[in-house]
């Protein structure tokens, strides 16, 4: 699992990288260093471990806000000396809110918890396959399916396609398939 770990506090910071042995770690100094990597280096964590209270940076809970305006599936933890910002980490759909120092079994327990978020996330998808080409269509993506005449179409939303590609009729079988139909923006 690839885990981004920021904290102003170099010594708190170490002490959460060791309870994540066998993980992929990257400790961040603070949050603007975060969002560059995050923004224009395309680098994605797993999980975003984030201290709330930084000196010297945004706080924790502006990070989040701006992780989450990046990837509104971010998966957040935060990790604090103070129980004062429940509320607005729960606002921010957080996984957990730990408080320092956190031990080993509270962090297995953390680790857990995301494990079961990426089984139940791996999307399921549509094959398809004609002629020589095959490929899936993610089901999140399908607005709808529809069948006339032995014509398939699928609506899929937030893909391009240059207008030479849409519409394109395939044969399958008893079926020709229709795909993008509408460029769809949500």
């Amino acid at each position: 699992m690839r885990i981004a770990v920021c904290d102003d506090n170099r010594q708190d910071a170490c002490a959460i990288r060791d309870l994540l042995e066998g993980q992929k770690v990257k400790l961040y100094s603070d949050a603007e260093s975060l969002l560059v990597d995050v923004r224009q280096g395309g680098l994605h964590y797993d999980l975003y471990l984030l201290d709330i209270l930084m000196e010297n940076s945004m706080s924790g809970l502006e990070l989040a806000q701006e992780l989450r305006a990046v990837d509104e599936a971010a998966v957040l933890c935060f990790v604090s000396t103070s129980d004062d910002f429940y509320r607005e980490a729960y606002d921010l759909y957080a996984i957990q809110y730990l408080i320092k120092p956190v031990n080993r079994e509270v962090m297995q327990r953390l680790l857990d918890k995301v494990e079961r978020i990426f089984i139940k996330k791996v999307e399921k998808t549509l094959p398809y396959s004609w002629r020589r080409a095959s490929g899936v269509i993610p089901y999140g993506k399908i607005l709808y399916i529809s069948s006339r005449e032995h014509v398939l179409s699928i609506l899929q939303k937030n893909t391009e396609y240059k207008k030479s590609d849409a519409p394109r009729m395939e044969y399958i079988g008893f079926y020709y398939v229709t795909y993008l139909l509408a460029e769809v923006r949500s």
